[in-house]
Order: C-alpha cells, then structure tokens, then sequence
C-alpha cells in the first residue's frame, strides 16, 4: 500500500480525508508491517464512518462520497488501491450491475484494474448467486482491461459454477488453472 504513495503526509491526507482525523503511530506501525490488513480496517472505519455504521446504509453510495472528495482534493487522486479499499468493503453489498459502474467510474478516472479488482468484485457478484455476471466480469470485463486471472479468481469462478450445478465446466477452469 504505501509502495505507491509518495510520503507519509499523502498517507495522513488520505486517513485525514476519509476518516476526518490525522493519522496515529498505531496506524503508521500498521502500514510499514501490515498493510493489507490496514487496508481492510480502513475500508470497514470509511464505511462506519459514511454510512453511520454497518446496520444503516446511506442513500448515496459510499463509494462514490469517497472518490468525490478524492477528485476534490488538491493533492490526493484515487489509485488503484482507493479503488480496491473501496471494492473490498462492499464485497456482500454488490450486484454485477454496481461492480460494472465501479469498473466504469475506475475507467473515467484513468485508473486501470487490476486482479485484485477483480477478486473483490467476483467475490461480490458471487454472493449474489449471479453466475451469468460472474461470467460477465471474468470472461469480457477481464479482457477489455487485459487483465490475466489469477487462481483466486478462476477458482471464485469454478466456485461458482460447482453451485450451479454446472460441475463440467468447473472441472475444465481446474484443468486449465493444473495446466498454467
């Protein structure tokens, strides 16, 4: 996570911007050791804080609040890992139609996808027993961003097929996966 910006104090603006406070010596010490899992303890304190806690979803999407003020700042521009924070708090939340607009809003902003993008989004479409947009994303989704699927993605998608009874195909996805 840090790899990619470029100080502490654009880490502080993101932390400062989305959760209206500066960033604490617990929080640095989590990012130098531990930087996924301060992604996803940030992703759940943007979505407490934007929505009023978990139970009570707000009218407007999160999401889109968090890029907004992104866009608006002076020195902070959302990066594939915003994008991504973003995606793996929303992971029971989405339809294949929400992940294609997340897709959609990441293209506008010149922010290109990556695998990661798609584990959250498939995982997303997935609990939502949407085979067809699990298809969607993997097959025609994936191609237009030239992203390659890794195991966790074809196997989220073998998942998929294996509870729609269409065990085949699964078995194919697992061979080409013992294949690569």
């Amino acid at each position: 996570m840090v790899a990619s910006l470029t100080s502490w104090t654009e880490v502080d603006s993101i932390v400062q911007l989305c959760c209206r406070r500066p960033i604490t010596g617990a929080e640095r010490s989590l990012i130098r050791k531990e930087p996924h899992l301060f992604a996803q303890l940030k992703a759940t304190e943007f979505r407490d804080l934007l929505c009023g806690g978990p139970e009570k979803p707000s009218e407007s999407s999160p999401t889109d609040e968090i890029i907004a003020d992104m866009r608006n700042h002076p020195t902070v521009r959302p990066s594939v890992i915003e994008y991504n924070l973003l995606a793996s708090s929303h992971v029971e939340d989405w339809t294949v139609g929400d992940a294609l607009g997340f897709l959609g809003t990441m293209r506008s902003e010149g922010v290109g996808p990556d695998e990661k993008t798609y584990e959250h989004l498939v995982k997303a479409v997935i609990g939502r027993k949407d085979i067809e947009g699990v298809e969607r994303l993997v097959v025609d989704e994936m191609n237009r961003d030239g992203v390659k699927g890794n195991v966790t993605i074809y196997g989220l998608l073998a998942e998929a097929y294996v509870e729609s009874r269409r065990r085949d195909t699964a078995d194919n996805i697992l061979n080409e996966i013992g294949k690569s």
